[in-house]
């Protein structure tokens, strides 16, 4: 390619201004812009981007990027975070990263399998430690992240049973919620179920009223983005199944080493995030929504994401691996597919497979009872802190709502005030959860220690005097 004194993209191919006009004209338009004509005016930027300068060297590429990550405060050794929500400071075993960055598997675009060299196996691998972990028979490849699986779950329920109303605990993550609206609104109607302020869990009369032989399905969260573990699953399931109704639960994996898998309470489906097993936070990137679904053919008939299965080949004693049920994804029907995923997040398959390998059930149960250990020292030292209380009284798994409204201080004020000690306090739920008042969701996980859980709740201490 020539190159011009404009070209400044190295590594963007066809940028070179007289390649972009060839291009143009052959399409026969006259400039970039009118391939946007169909976009309104008033939502367009109009406007340059506030952007540096192109880097044209690998080595100026290399130090810009250098420098904005030095800007990063890192959990662990600088920062100690307490932060609630869909991803968490878990720890990642050297073995995990080993592994990932191994050449077979960090490829560009979505970790495709251009070039097999056991990437194939690999997945299924995961697959196969998933189910184990789950109990669930079928699992394929991560999407996205855990809304994407909740919402991939509510539509895989109305297609199985050909209903149109789905129930809804009223605990769910905020964030999840707004996908699943976003996404089902056309194909379904979400109804929300109450839940009892005082412990999270679901109102259970309030689902005998609104379930009805119109309902597809009943999904809550167990552990709850509240941080409560539902005690009452089975009788969640009975209700929904006495109405023809299946139950999907979007579950924390890493709490299943030591809580009951959401199988042995009824459900039929099982979502949530593999963020918890050996992967990173990535500033909030580094996340992989799961489906898991029982091995029946209307089920199979029905799951949207990509799976890959092993067969025999034509040598005795010999197997392969690769995607199975292809015609049934979103990758090759497109807009006449069943559901959208989109890219899958098929990288995290490896770290979440390692994890998995390495902990077995005996490690898995030992991190479970670590989190709920760390968590219950927690809620009861920041409790004793004047003016704090806990939002809700139930068992916490991980995270528990913190209640600061006799301080007289804000979430917002509390948490700007804790940076000063290196701490990143609870996730403001003044706004999402304005019930709970000046609330935040505290998040404890098997990473922190004794002295770092006295360290906040001495810091606790200063910031609402």
């Amino acid at each position: 390619m020539k190159k011009t004194k404009d070209f400044v993209h190295p590594y963007m191919p066809n940028s070179a201004p007289e390649v972009k006009a060839e291009m143009l004209k052959y399409i026969g338009v006259e400039s970039t812009e009118d391939l946007f004509a169909a976009i309104p005016e008033e939502l367009r930027l109009n406007k340059l981007l506030n952007l540096p300068e192109a880097c044209t060297s690998e080595s100026d590429l290399n130090k810009y990027f250098t420098g904005m990550l030095k800007q990063n405060k890192p959990c662990g050794a600088e920062y100690t975070s307490f932060l609630g929500g869909p991803i968490a400071h878990h720890y990642v075993p050297a073995v995990c990263d080993e592994m990932t960055r191994r050449g077979e598997f960090l490829t560009t675009f979505c970790g495709g399998a251009y070039a097999d060299h056991g990437k194939f196996f690999s997945w299924w691998e995961y697959q196969s430690l998933m189910g184990d972990l789950l109990e669930m028979d079928v699992i394929g490849l991560p999407t996205y992240c855990s809304g994407t699986a909740a919402y991939s779950s509510v539509l895989l329920s109305v297609r199985v049973l050909q209903r149109k109303e789905v129930l809804v605990s009223a605990n769910i993550d905020p964030e999840r919620l707004w996908m699943m609206k976003e996404v089902t609104r056309p194909q379904c109607d979400l109804i929300m179920v109450d839940y009892d302020p005082k412990t999270g869990n679901m109102d259970l009369n309030d689902l005998k009223k609104k379930i009805s032989d119109k309902t597809a399905c009943v999904y809550f969260e167990n552990p709850g983005f509240l941080g409560n573990i539902e005690p009452n699953g089975k009788e969640i399931s009975k209700i929904a199944h006495d109405n023809g109704a299946l139950v999907s639960v979007s579950a924390k994996p890493i709490s299943l080493g030591l809580l009951e898998v959401p199988k042995n309470y009824g459900a039929d489906i099982v979502c949530g995030e593999v963020q918890s097993l050996g992967v990173h936070m990535y500033y909030g990137g580094g996340m992989g929504g799961f489906l898991a679904v029982p091995d029946e053919p209307i089920f199979k008939k029905e799951y949207p994401f990509l799976l890959v299965g092993m067969s025999e080949t034509v040598k005795e004693g010999e197997y392969g691996f690769g995607y199975t049920n292809w015609d049934d994804t979103s990758w090759t029907l497109r807009e006449h597919s069943m559901d959208y995923t989109g890219t899958s997040t098929a990288l995290w398959t490896i770290p979440a497979g390692v994890y998995l390998a390495l902990m077995g059930p005996q490690g898995m149960r030992e991190v479970g009872e670590t989190i709920i250990g760390n968590t219950s020292y927690a809620a009861n030292e920041i409790k004793k802190v004047k003016g704090v209380k806990l939002a809700l009284n139930s068992t916490p798994f991980m995270e528990f709502v913190v209640n600061f409204d006799d301080t007289g201080k804000t979430v917002e004020q509390i948490n700007k005030a804790l940076l000063n000690y290196k701490i990143f306090g609870g996730k403001d739920l003044s706004k999402e959860f304005p019930q709970y008042g000046q609330s935040a969701l505290y998040c404890v996980t098997e990473v922190l220690s004794k002295s770092d859980i006295d360290k906040l709740v001495n810091a606790l201490k200063e910031v609402v005097k």
